[in-house]
């Protein structure tokens, strides 16, 4: 890491990359993009929304432990009261003889009623509110899973950010070079020095260049989109990143990792709420076999008026009060809720099978991981020291083409020897970057807010 950051001492603050840039630009740091982005970000809103739907099945189950109470209002009206047959033995008449026809009831009718419930007795309820305050806590923890991949994103965006600044800044560099050795060599040339094949060649390498440099341009302009998407900013906000790359690859992605436990990572945490919460379900599909006792009282006036005037305080209305209680006691339902159990148990079975493999995953993950991290920091040493040497091949040609001993090919190889030891050197530092941020993830360092 000492031999990384000599190389990167040829860079300037990240900032001068941008000089020019227009007094509205947003100047972001790594921890301000991430900032933004978990403020704006529409994986934030949809955390809160799902978070918010589990808060309401929450108040829907406690809200069946509530008394329950309700009220109607009722009217009937008979334009034809309905016929009943009396037996004529009833009235005083012969046996078998014809059945009087008779009418019972008025025409208009009224109620007005108000009833009240309330849970007395349900073992499967209580276990049923613990599983749903259980319900929000997992939500909870699931959100968290996506702001972790948008930290991740954020930082590799970033990352991705600062290299694409550092290359066009690499092109740009050599560019200008090899444009004023292009001016000496035509200068040379009308003084009758050098031929004029040397100065094509260096015409040629500033063509060259010229590429290169709108290439970069556009990579960079494509990496602070991916930014600008992963933050959920504008795409047409200019942006100025701020961070430094020497004091970001400064930073040792396995210092004190040593000990990783599956459970630091948030997949695993989930999975064990998963277990807890299919614990409960057990628990409360046992209880679903148990009495439930449900007490209960109304109170109801009725009226029954041959005409309506229900609104005459003069006229009576007739009182019916009701107290009492429902013991419901399972017998059998066809082995239903048996059923219920042992899928409940399965499940629960289930969990604790997921959580085996997906330890035995977490830890293949982070081996995978540090040994990626490992290779590409002693890969980054070697294309360091290519890069070192192809720089000072480049300079002694410089210096010998200036002096008259060396020719404008000489000079042309090494520039591009240089700029494709000095690409390579560059997309080294990416990809160590980037093994970091997967190292870090897979060790579950990424902190975590709770989005309620």
């Amino acid at each position: 890491m000492v031999l990384l950051l000599a190389a990167v001492g040829f860079l300037p603050p990240a900032d001068s990359l941008a000089q020019s840039a227009p007094t509205d630009t947003t100047a972001l740091s790594l921890d301000q993009a991430i900032e933004y982005g978990l403020k704006n970000a529409v994986s934030t809103r949809e955390a809160q929304r799902i978070i918010a739907n589990a808060e309401q099945r929450k108040r829907e189950a406690i809200s069946r432990g509530y008394p329950q109470v309700s009220a109607a209002v009722g009217y009937t009206n008979y334009p034809s009261l309905p016929i009943s047959l009396i037996p004529s033995e009833f009235t005083g008449g012969p046996p078998g003889g014809e059945p009087l026809e008779v009418q019972f009831g008025t025409p208009h009718n009224a109620s007005a009623k108000a009833e009240v419930s309330q849970l007395v007795i349900d073992g499967a309820y209580f276990l049923g509110v613990k599983a749903t305050k259980m319900l929000v806590n997992v939500e909870v923890e699931r959100t968290k899973l996506s702001e972790i991949d948008l930290r991740h994103n954020i930082t590799q965006s970033y990352y991705s950010g600062l290299i694409a600044n550092l290359q066009v800044q690499s092109v740009q560099r050599n560019l200008d070079l090899v444009k004023k050795l292009a001016g000496e060599t035509r200068a040379y040339l009308d003084a009758g020095f050098v031929e004029e094949i040397e100065a094509d060649r260096l015409d040629r390498a500033v063509a060259e260049l010229g590429i290169s440099l709108n290439s970069a341009l556009r990579d960079q302009s494509f990496s602070h989109d991916m930014l600008r998407y992963y933050m959920n900013m504008e795409l047409s906000q200019p942006i100025r990143l701020t961070d430094r790359l020497d004091s970001l690859l400064l930073t040792d992605a396995l210092s004190g990792q040593e000990g990783f436990s599956p459970e630091n990572r948030q997949e695993y945490k989930l999975l064990l709420l998963q277990e807890e919460t299919n614990q409960m379900n057990v628990r409360y599909n046992r209880n679903l076999f148990l009495p439930t006792l449900t007490a209960f009282a109304s109170y109801e006036q009725q009226a029954q008026r041959q005409e309506f005037n229900f609104f005459d305080g003069d006229q009576p209305w007739f009182e019916i009060a009701v107290v009492g209680f429902n013991l419901n006691i399972p017998i059998f339902d066809g082995f239903y809720k048996r059923s219920l159990l042992e899928q409940a148990e399965l499940q629960l079975e289930g969990v604790r099978l997921q959580q085996e493999s997906v330890g035995m995953a977490l830890q293949l993950e982070v081996s995978r991981a540090r040994s990626n991290y490992l290779s590409t920091a002693d890969r980054l040493t070697s294309l360091q020291q290519s890069r070192d040497l192809a720089e000072k091949i480049y300079n002694v040609t410089q210096v010998k083409y200036r002096e008259g001993v060396g020719s404008s090919l000489e000079l042309n190889t090494a520039l591009q020897d240089f700029q494709n030891a000095e690409d390579q050197y560059i997309a080294g530092m990416y990809q160590l970057l980037i093994a970091r941020t997967d190292l870090k993830k897979a060790l579950g360092k990424y902190p975590t807010n709770d989005p309620r």
